[in-house]
């Protein structure tokens, strides 16, 4: 059953993706492609952090961050970095995850950042 749900997790996320992508070339051919990246990663991460909620009722732990999202059959895989090459910044607020990326200057608190 959990399985299944995963699954079914993963597929919509999938044509999620690839209709996002296609709405923001269409859309919006002027926005910056590593932006519009940018902004899909982070929505990936939300529907696996989702899924990792609806498998253990619980978000990971600011000290467990994205990683545990990442986490195969015991062994943590590398967590991507934003396209340019900086790591996300996981957080909870209110116990609700919340991730950016310092966007293409590297600092957070700048207006170039991106949140979802």
């Amino acid at each position: 059953m959990k399985r299944k749900l995963l699954i079914s997790i993963v597929l919509v996320a999938l044509v999620w993706l690839f209709l996002r992508l296609t709405a923001v070339s269409l859309v919006s051919p002027s926005k910056n492609a590593n932006q519009a990246v940018c902004e899909v990663t982070i929505d990936l991460f939300y529907t696996e952090l989702d899924a990792e909620k609806a498998k253990f009722d619980r978000y990971p732990s600011e000290e467990e961050g994205l990683p545990a999202i990442f986490c195969v059959q015991g062994s943590f895989k590398k967590v991507p970095m934003d396209p340019w090459g900086n790591p996300y910044r996981y957080r909870l607020i209110n116990r609700k995850p919340m991730i950016d990326s310092a966007g293409r200057d590297g600092q957070f608190g700048t207006g170039d950042d991106i949140q979802r």
